[in-house]
């Protein structure tokens, strides 16, 4: 008898229930932004996606968190250190995950990673006509705040292999991280960028049915137009190479030519022959003696404490073929020395880190609408120069009218201040601040890039769309005097009231993607399917980007 009763109130709750819903309005909003971070459970590529899409430029499918993501035709990954279409992610896999015709970033692949790969996903659930998670931007890393920290115990010129601990004087142990420097060879042949190449590292091809023959992975390699591996102030670093009579282009005697002739390892110096005058609350950075070579890179050195990120990869022991030896593939590597260059002289050097940017909106939600918008930006780097300013200019990718696309530098910020520690720049503009129009009042929308540039180091003074000109190269190859990176975080509208309707994020002010651009040589057109309302964005829906 109770349970009867049980049952009959909870069909009247039921019945309740469906008499509201059907009372209630329809929930309506057909654009709904999402964000999401998480491991790579599937990744598929998918030349259904898009109308006409050519092979080089087809979407994915990725599941993350459990949730089948759309990643259209004409999208661009982003890597730690590189740009990757998805084809070229499947196209550019080693080993047994290109035999299998996989990534080899993906949980379900049939030969999983070593660890999950984390994505980080930016889009909207476009409803039209089916309701589909679709996304605007992907970031690909083995977890992006993964960092390995300590002293470097010991280096094997030969390999390239570094053993990091918590004490440089202690014995090699099996407790050490073991990392190598991720950098393919920069010519056919030739050795890598930062020290010897990935070839050079593993001279000896393992079969593609081996496991191992996935490492290393240069899709996740360093970056070898601006240095990745370098000191605090951005003085780019390396590891010396075993050539007889030393390594011309990884100068030992730009680390161990100490003024105070024991031959001490360099910390914080100044690479050139005269101190560098103090600054309040600052002791004279004392200079090489005699002078180190600023045109060449400075090596790393047992002792050195360095902090590092990369992925795992592992190679068959050599001595037990029963073994696995796992280490890091490092693509960053941060150095803890100071080292700068003389006052105005070149070549000196820049490091940016993480740029964040807003990307304004449209105005029926922004002026006085749902939501808040905002232009704001910051963005924070290092000189091996504090006696000259640093510009921050937006890389503009302007249509060239004959299917292509032409870059040019966009003043930004002229002369970012210099706050502690001595070498440090950072710029930061509160929202509407006109960032993303240049001082015509011309839309140019959120840029993908940003150069961070030494004032005067190519001759280029402030103003308005320069050309992206190539500087003068230094250090194995380096471009002196700028760093060049992408935004690394977009700060879209974001809703007043709590419960509402949410505002989809703005990939219509997002230049890049609503009117493509150039990836070294691949044209990329808009993104298709578009990842918000119907409305595909045409110039004038991209111009209409109230900024």
């Amino acid at each position: 008898m109770y349970r009867q009763r049980v049952f009959t109130s909870m069909g009247a709750v039921v019945a309740f229930f469906v008499i509201m819903a059907i009372a209630l309005p329809v929930y309506a909003q057909t654009v709904t932004p999402f964000q999401m971070v998480g491991h790579i459970h599937r990744f598929v590529l998918d030349p259904t996606i898009g109308t006409g899409c050519p092979a080089a430029n087809i979407g994915a499918r990725m599941t993350v968190n459990g949730i089948d993501v759309l990643i259209p035709c004409y999208s661009v990954i982003v890597m730690p250190a590189a740009y990757k279409t998805p084809r070229q992610i499947f196209d550019e896999a080693k080993g047994i995950s290109k035999v299998q015709g996989q990534s080899g970033l993906a949980l379900q692949d049939t030969t999983p990673p070593l660890a999950a790969f984390e994505a980080s996903l930016d889009g909207n659930i476009v409803c039209s006509p089916a309701c589909r998670y679709i996304a605007g931007q992907v970031h690909i890393s083995q977890q992006s705040l993964n960092m390995g920290a300590g002293f470097i115990k010991h280096i094997n010129p030969d390999t390239g292999e570094m053993h990091v601990g918590a004490d440089p004087t202690a014995p090699i142990a099996d407790s050490d991280a073991r990392i190598h420097i991720n950098d393919p060879e920069v010519t056919l042949g030739g050795t890598g960028r930062y020290g010897l190449s990935n070839k050079q590292q593993f001279p000896i091809p393992l079969p593609d049915t081996n496991p191992h023959s996935r490492f290393p992975d240069d899709r996740f390699q360093v970056d070898q137009d601006n240095p990745t591996i370098h000191a605090l102030t951005g003085y780019p670093m390396c590891l010396p190479r075993p050539i007889p009579g030393g390594d011309p282009d990884c100068l030992l005697t730009n680390r161990t030519n100490a003024n105070d002739g024991a031959h001490n390892l360099l910390k914080t110096f100044v690479m050139t022959g005269s101190d560098l005058p103090g600054t309040p609350g600052l002791a004279v950075i004392k200079a090489c003696n005699p002078a180190c070579d600023p045109t060449r890179q400075a090596p790393l050195m047992v002792g050195d404490y360095i902090t590092y990120q990369g992925t795992m990869a592992s190679y068959p022991d050599p001595t037990d073929s029963t073994k696995d030896i796992s280490y890091v593939s490092v693509h960053t590597i941060e150095v803890n020395v100071g080292i700068y260059t003389a006052p105005g002289t070149n070549p000196a050097y820049v490091s940016v880190e993480p740029i964040l940017i807003g990307t304004k909106g449209d105005v029926t939600i922004c002026e006085g609408g749902s939501a808040e918008c905002q232009d704001r930006i910051r963005v924070e780097g290092f000189t091996t120069d504090p006696s000259r300013s640093v510009n921050i200019y937006a890389v503009d990718i302007t249509p060239d009218g004959a299917g292509g696309f032409t870059p040019s530098l966009r003043l930004i910020a002229p002369g970012a201040t210099k706050p502690a520690p001595f070498g440090r720049f950072r710029f930061t503009a509160d929202k509407n601040t006109g960032v993303l129009v240049d001082r015509t009042g011309a839309l140019r929308g959120a840029t993908r890039e940003l150069v961070a540039r030494i004032e005067s180091s190519a001759g280029i003074l402030p103003g308005e769309s320069k050309p992206l000109t190539d500087l003068p190269l230094f250090a194995n190859g380096l471009q002196a005097g700028q760093y060049q990176a992408p935004i690394g975080e977009y700060i879209y509208p974001e809703p007043h009231d709590m419960g509402g309707s949410l505002p989809s994020l703005n990939f219509q002010c997002l230049s890049f993607l609503a009117r493509g651009w150039n990836l070294d040589g691949l044209i990329l057109r808009r993104l298709d399917p578009w990842p918000g309302f119907n409305d595909a964005p045409s110039d004038a829906r991209f111009f209409s980007c109230t900024l």
